[in-house]
């Protein structure tokens, strides 16, 4: 079974989250999605401003899908 990380980064203010991602790599184990996720939702927040993190209270929500590949 593969997976594929989906990634929605959101704001808990609004409480809203933008149109979900799907990142480029396909994932042989649960594991090593659950781990690409962490990691891309810690490169994200990096990447934004202090201020905006804070004032949106910005945070990714993620998923691993099953996918048909073998």
């Amino acid at each position: 079974m593969k997976f594929v990380l989906i990634v929605s980064v959101c704001s808990f203010i609004e409480s809203s989250c933008k149109e979900p991602l799907q990142h480029p790599i396909i994932f042989d184990t649960w594991k090593e999605c659950s781990i690409a996720a962490i990691e891309t939702s810690t490169k994200f927040l990096e990447l934004q401003s202090t201020e905006d993190v804070n004032k949106y209270r910005l945070a990714t929500k993620y998923t691993c899908e099953e996918t048909g590949t073998i």
